[in-house]
Parts: structure tokens; sequence; C-alpha cells
């Protein structure tokens, strides 16, 4: 029997199970470049590239969703994690930052598009994962987020 993925539609939005993401100090590194051309050719400077495991979580993450069949929602979103972690450790915000990033392109067009996030912590060391809901905006309901 094939396994049903982890998704359901709620409203104009979708849920999704996913993995945890690697930590911060997993997700980049730091590697030296030279300038090719211009008035500073030749010139060295150090730049952020995302790490191999990095990707590869980016990769799993867009598998889910594109299996799961989601589409980009057009317009402004609404946004809960629960983080479900190992042990009680790392940052809210080290947790979304790569889950919208590796979204990018399933859920939404652009992570900009997140009007108003919600986030919340949990322990859970025999199944850590992250659970996504996304929900669209309407117009009048993204204009109340600023009042």
């Amino acid at each position: 029997m094939p396994k049903k993925p982890p998704v359901q539609m709620i409203e104009v939005g979708y849920a999704l199970t996913l993995p945890l993401p690697p930590t911060a100090n997993h997700r980049t590194r730091n590697a030296i470049a030279t300038v090719k051309d211009g008035p500073t050719q030749g010139k060295r400077y150090t730049r952020q590239i995302r790490t191999n495991v990095a990707l590869a979580y980016e990769i799993e993450v867009q598998w889910i969703a594109k299996r799961a069949g989601v589409w980009p929602v057009d317009g402004p979103v609404e946004l809960w994690l629960e983080v479900y972690r190992p042990a009680n450790r790392g940052d809210w915000d080290a947790w979304s930052k790569v889950v919208c990033d590796a979204l990018e392109g399933f859920l939404w067009d652009n992570d900009a598009q997140i009007w108003r996030g919600h986030v919340t912590l949990f322990v859970d060391k025999a199944n850590p994962r992250i659970g996504v809901r996304m929900v669209g905006m309407s117009s009048r309901h993204a204009v109340e987020v600023f009042r």
C-alpha cells in the first residue's frame, strides 16, 4: 500500500511534516574567492556558501513538498512552525530561516510573502521534526496585520 504523503489541505494552504534542518553551524561555510574582472581584479574576498548537508536538506524538503502535490500560493501568507527538537537547544529564528528558504518556490514564490509567522518550540527526543502549516491571507486580513 502506498504511503500517504505528509500533507493535508487546509483552507487555502497546506500542512506538512518535515525533518529537522541541519544546525546553524552546518548550514554555511566560508569560502575565499577572487574578483575576476573590473577595477578590483585579483582582490580576494570571503563569502558564505551552503554546505552539502544544507543542500541535501533543501532537496529533501522540496521532494516532500513536490510529492505532496503542493503549489506556490500567490499573495501574503501566514505561517505556523511547530519545532520538535531533540533537546532544549537552538534559537527559534535559526529553525525558521532554513525551513522558509527550503520551501521557497513550493509553498510560496518568495519568503517575503510571509506576513505573519508563529514558531512554537517543543522537545521530542524520539521523533524530532518540524510541523509546517501555511494559509493564504485575504487582502483584507493582510492589511489588518499592520493596523
